[in-house]
């Protein structure tokens, strides 16, 4: 089943790695599926041409019309706007490996210099003959070890009770040399299986924000610019029933004297 949208940015933490600008929030409907998806950076108004250090919030939820319990994402493909960009160039890096079967304050502890960024997530699980329960967990968003020389990746951690205290980690590709017209950054994402298959994404909330030194200078993770008033985004999610979104924002900026 295929169901195609032009008006929603991709779900998640991906997410993480959004440096298009969102808007005030929007609800899309999608056969049974209804999704709200908002945010906004800071600063508001961006240089036209010099690249700028930007914060990143961003939530989003997503439910069916019909009360029923929605299907699980399994991969998400985002394609960014060739106007925002990640910076990692010495930044400490924290391998997936070392953060599975940890706990929220274990993750920081061996992993706090990779971090950069933090929020939470609402999963809802439901085995079979039995009632669904939400299961919260605080997200962290760490800077992963490179894949070769020019993708650098991020690891996602949630911790949560599903039921059982469970880590679940995932880990996302980031292209900087994405070929696709207005586009200049993608990333790939392969979400793991949640409670054996029944868990799936309701909620998530996170802030991308991390500033750090590398040769004399102060750098940010992420940056971005207004050189055309307009920031775009595109987005693939297939889910583990078969369903398909695909969509594209486009968002206006600012520019900054």
């Amino acid at each position: 089943m295929r169901k195609q949208l032009t008006a929603i940015l991709a779900l998640t933490t991906a997410v993480a790695l959004a440096v298009s600008v969102p808007a005030n929030s929007e609800t899309v409907r999608a056969g049974n599926l209804v999704l709200n998806f908002g945010g906004n950076a800071l600063p508001k108004k961006l240089p036209q041409f010099r690249y700028a250090p930007i914060t990143l919030k961003m939530n989003g939820h997503i439910r069916t019309a019909d009360g029923s319990h929605p299907p699980a994402a399994r991969r998400m493909f985002l394609a960014f706007d060739r106007n925002g960009t990640v910076f990692t160039r010495g930044l400490p890096t924290c391998h997936p490996r070392r953060v599975e079967s940890r706990t929220t304050r274990q993750a920081l502890r061996v992993c706090r210099q990779a971090l950069v960024g933090r929020g939470s997530t609402k999963t809802q699980v439901r085995f079979p003959d039995s009632e669904p329960f939400v299961a919260p967990g605080p997200m962290l968003i760490f800077n992963g070890p490179p894949r070769g020389r020019n993708r650098p990746t991020i690891v996602i951690h949630v911790y949560a009770n599903v039921p059982a205290p469970t880590a679940i980690v995932a880990r996302g590709v980031i292209n900087k040399r994405y070929r696709g017209g207005r586009y200049g950054t993608s990333t790939l994402i392969r979400i793991p299986v949640v409670a054996g298959g029944y868990g799936s994404l309701l909620d998530f909330s996170a802030t991308l924000r991390r500033f750090f030194g590398f040769r004399g200078k102060k750098r940010s993770y992420l940056y971005a610019r207004c050189r055309d008033r307009r920031f775009q985004a595109r987005g693939d999610i297939r889910f583990g029933d078969g369903s398909r979104i695909v969509g594209t924002v486009v968002r206006r900026c600012a520019q900054r004297r």
